[in-house]
């Protein structure tokens, strides 16, 4: 089965709260470790990312720092924010 990915020329960047151990990566593909309750504009660029989806990062974000998440997410997308 081929990835979706390797057929397009879109850019991927993946965050994750631990890092990644993969045998094949797209080349479109960059896998960053981050802490999600950190100031991530520090890191990464303002009205960038077509689409951004979070899913699964509930253990890693602290409880009074949901409202920030949300916030700084929504800063970064252009056009979706896909939150599950």
């Amino acid at each position: 089965m081929v990835s979706i990915w390797k057929l397009t020329s879109d850019k991927v960047t993946g965050i994750d709260i631990r890092p990644l151990d993969l045998l094949d990566i797209p080349h479109n593909l960059n896998l960053e470790c981050e802490d999600l309750n950190s100031n991530l504009a520090e890191v990464y660029p303002l009205n960038h990312y077509d689409l951004i989806q979070s899913r699964f990062v509930s253990n890693g974000i602290h409880r009074n720092g949901w409202g920030s998440y949300l916030r700084q997410l929504k800063q970064y997308a252009t056009s979706l924010l896909y939150t599950a």
